[in-house]
């Protein structure tokens, strides 16, 4: 049993009425606000209490969908929006090309692994289908030192190069990341069959206004690390540094990184060619032609 909490009334309750506004017990006779004065009665009225639950409110919504972005897949979609702070405005047909879907991971390290990953199973899988279908051959020799040399090649070659623009961006302060295509790995499935271009990412910057030459620097290092690799192959073709198996992974490289260095000197939408041409146009054309000459000499040492 509880005493009523009105002041001039002591009357005792078995089952007291508790008041909302205040939080106290009483009887029957005062239990409503009005009959017990309760001092909170016009607190609920005025603008102040209001405004304070309404802020309450947005804080508690706000938190509310926080939680509820954080429980979603940390795949993003890059929206048009997104797009138009990558390209630039003569590219904006770029924009509205279902060609050019694209997806990024809030961190840029997934988004280079899942690229390198890709290759590197595209690639493979070619190995296999030109071994087994066209030189046909068994197979059973790929593994593991075939298997091993395309995956530590594309993680050299490749995913080298992709890290080596991303540590360049941080040095020069210009803010990048890699994005992935979708487009382009599922070309990397045609590539299985016709040794094709394999293009799942791209490099993109936050501004295409500021720092031009770093970006035209961040962009360059990536292709002259991997015409560096094209001649290292080359020379490793022509001589017996490695066994057979080895210099039949290796063997691969360079026709498909001829493409795919050729199609990203491009000076187009988001590709490597725009940044370096906006730099440097002779930077530009050298870079193209020494992936043509390189190439051709592959093409001689591959014929003999």
């Amino acid at each position: 049993m509880k005493n009523c909490s009105y002041p001039e009334c002591n009357e005792e309750e078995v089952y007291p009425f508790k008041c909302k506004l205040c939080n106290q017990y009483y009887c029957g006779k005062h239990r409503l606000a009005e009959q017990h004065d309760c001092p909170m009665v016009g607190f609920f009225q005025t603008d102040e209490y209001r405004k304070a639950k309404l802020s309450t409110t947005r804080i508690a919504k706000k938190e509310s969908e926080s939680r509820k972005t954080k429980r979603k897949t940390f795949v993003r979609k890059v929206d048009s929006d997104q797009k138009a702070n990558y390209m630039r405005p003569e590219d904006r047909f770029l924009i509205r090309s279902s060609f050019y879907t694209l997806y990024s991971f809030k961190t840029n390290m997934y988004n280079i692994l899942i690229a390198t990953v890709a290759v590197a199973l595209f690639m493979y899988l070619h190995l296999m289908f030109r071994v087994a279908v066209i030189e046909k051959k068994p197979v059973n020799f790929l593994f593991p030192w075939p298997f091993l040399t395309v995956l530590f090649g594309v993680l050299v070659i490749f995913g080298g190069h992709l890290v080596l623009q991303k540590i360049l961006s941080r040095h020069y302060g210009v803010r990048s990341s890699n994005v992935l295509w979708l487009q382009g790995l599922l070309l990397g499935i045609v590539s299985i069959f016709i040794l094709f271009i394999i293009f799942p990412s791209f490099l993109v910057f936050r501004d295409f206004t500021a720092k031009v030459r770093e970006r035209g620097k961040v962009a360059l290092s990536g292709i002259m690390w991997i015409l560096g690799f094209q001649i290292f192959t080359i020379v490793t073709l022509l001589t017996d540094l490695f066994p057979l198996e080895m210099r039949q992974g290796l063997s691969i490289f360079p026709f498909l990184m001829f493409f795919y260095v050729l199609f990203n000197l491009i000076p187009i939408g988001i590709n490597n060619g725009q940044y370096i041409k906006t730099w440097n146009k002779k930077i530009l054309w050298s870079s193209i032609i020494a992936n043509l000459v390189i190439f051709g000499i592959y093409a001689i040492v591959s014929s003999i």
